[in-house]
């Protein structure tokens, strides 16, 4: 099998906040990596993905590449493939409440953010009061320190932005506003965003990832 040059290859539609929590991922681990479409991929790799499932990463630093499913699946096992953005309780006991915290928000994000229902106030409400209450005594979603929990629900509530009517409401929640600020300031998110904006403006697709923001965020591609 010819080696990529790449440590890993994502395959997206550049079209999913889940796509982009995976690709800060990477570059958070600054590892090298490429992007790639689904349809590219499908046209020489019919067989290999499961169910046309995005986003997908291989990772291609084994003899036979290892390919994954699902983004929260994605992001744990980046943090455990590189020691990072999730404390090890087998190395140290007293970060197993931190490990405990950080799996359980990256996988409440997965059922809570994704699942509630942007159109229903009361909704968005109830689960943004929840994150905001974690935030109020927490720098970070973990604890103290940034995690795949902050990658994983940062993106998808910046993505939420871009509804109107959510951003009316997540501006109520100062914890959040202080903290998607806070993230803001990581390199890694300015790199994302000059990564969007590019795909953006050579897209053909008139649906852009930009939305309005009025909270002083300066996020604006997703």
């Amino acid at each position: 099998m010819q080696q990529n040059k790449f440590d890993f290859t994502i395959i997206n539609d550049h079209k999913s906040s889940n796509n982009y929590k995976v690709e800060l991922m990477l570059i958070e681990l600054g590892v090298s990596y490429e992007s790639i479409s689904i349809n590219d991929y499908l046209k020489n790799n019919s067989n290999n993905n499961n169910n046309n499932r995005i986003p997908a990463l291989i990772d291609n630093t084994f003899k036979e590449a290892n390919i994954l499913y699902e983004s929260g699946s994605v992001l744990i096992y980046l943090a455990n493939r590189f020691s990072k953005f999730l404390p090890d309780f087998r190395l140290n006991a007293t970060q197993q409440n931190n490990n405990s915290q950080i799996i359980s928000k990256s996988v409440w994000q997965l059922v809570n953010l994704i699942s509630s229902n942007t159109n229903n106030e009361n909704e968005v409400k109830t689960v943004l009061k929840l994150l905001d209450d974690r935030l109020s005594t927490n720098q970070y979603l973990g604890g103290s320190q940034y995690s795949i929990a902050d990658i994983s629900n940062s993106v998808w509530l910046l993505h939420l932005l871009k509804n109107s009517n959510s951003n009316q409401i997540i501006s109520r929640f100062s914890n959040i506003i202080k903290w998607l600020e806070l993230i803001n300031q990581r390199e890694s998110f300015k790199k994302l965003n000059n990564l969007m904006n590019n795909f953006n403006n050579n897209s053909n697709n008139n649906n852009s990832f930009k939305f309005s923001n009025d909270l002083g965020i300066a996020i604006n591609a997703l």
